[in-house]
């Protein structure tokens, strides 16, 4: 929603002044009517000024529910997992199955220090962006991973180019997303430094639409912050992109990425560097 620049009511005061300006063409040797043309633009005015005052509240009224009724799913959400982990613990409790226990607690112990670093990423933007995407999103699933002690570098405009860059990634995987997909639809996020600068590796698990639309797009949400090092297919899929990545991968000494649990479904694998000015530590 953007802030309303002229409603009804200013468009009636301003069409309103053609008759005080009429009058003050027909009979230009009087006063009076140049007097009620400036009094009646004054009116006009102050009636603008108050029409546009309590349209931008209404506005800001509309905008507050919509933020606290966002919160109240993403928090319902969060409140949700916790209520499962533990009435699962407390299963294995009550079952004395303290090997399972501990697995489960080992599990919330890792969610919770994940969370902890996205927080930490360096930019309130994406954070704010990727802690609350669940609440955002009913056709696609994120699971984030940052590097311990990991943050965006450079300064103010560039880190705030990269979280938008991220942002637009991860937008334009979701607006393709099969919805309904059968095995649901897995966006992984990797983040680490390397020695170019932040490196972020994702990996999709599920069916996209117009493959050649979220290139274009990436490139679009990428321009001036980063670029694409590869893409490849994986899950039986083939195609180009899946040789010719490993052959670029051979050529410049780049270790192939080892095979993991989401790359045994359809789907695709990218790597995005944003370079950094400064050296990887």
């Amino acid at each position: 929603m953007r802030a309303k620049h002229f409603t009804s009511w200013s468009a009636a005061a301003a069409a309103s002044l053609v008759l005080p300006a009429v009058l003050t063409a027909v009979l230009p040797d009087a006063r009076w009517p140049a007097l009620l043309l400036a009094a009646w633009a004054l009116a006009a005015a102050i009636v603008h000024a108050e029409s546009m005052r309590r349209a931008n509240r209404r506005l800001l009224a509309r905008l507050a529910d919509e933020h606290r009724r966002f919160w109240l799913q993403a928090l319902s959400q969060q409140r949700h997992d916790w209520m499962n982990d533990l009435q699962i613990l407390y299963g294995y409790l009550r079952l004395q199955k303290l090997h399972n226990a501990m697995e489960t607690l080992d599990r919330i112990r890792e969610r919770m220090e994940r969370e902890s670093r996205i927080s930490r990423l360096g930019s309130s933007e994406l954070a704010y962006f990727l802690l609350s995407f669940r609440a955002l999103s009913d056709n696609l699933r994120l699971d984030v991973r940052v590097d311990e002690r990991l943050s965006l570098e450079g300064s103010e405009e560039e880190r705030q180019r990269m979280a938008r860059a991220v942002i637009g990634l991860v937008e334009a995987v979701r607006s393709r997303a099969a919805r309904g997909a059968e095995t649901g639809n897995t966006l992984r996020l990797d983040f680490r430094r390397g020695e170019e600068g932040l490196e972020l590796r994702l990996e999709f698990a599920g069916e996209t639409a117009d493959e050649e639309g979220l290139r274009r797009e990436w490139d679009r949400a990428l321009a001036g912050a980063g670029r694409i090092r590869a893409f490849w297919r994986h899950g039986g899929k083939g195609g180009e992109d899946g040789p010719a990545a490993e052959r670029s991968r051979a050529g410049s000494g780049e270790v192939a990425p080892e095979a993991g649990p989401v790359r045994k479904q359809p789907g695709w694998s990218a790597e995005v560097v944003f370079p950094c000015r400064r050296k990887a530590e």
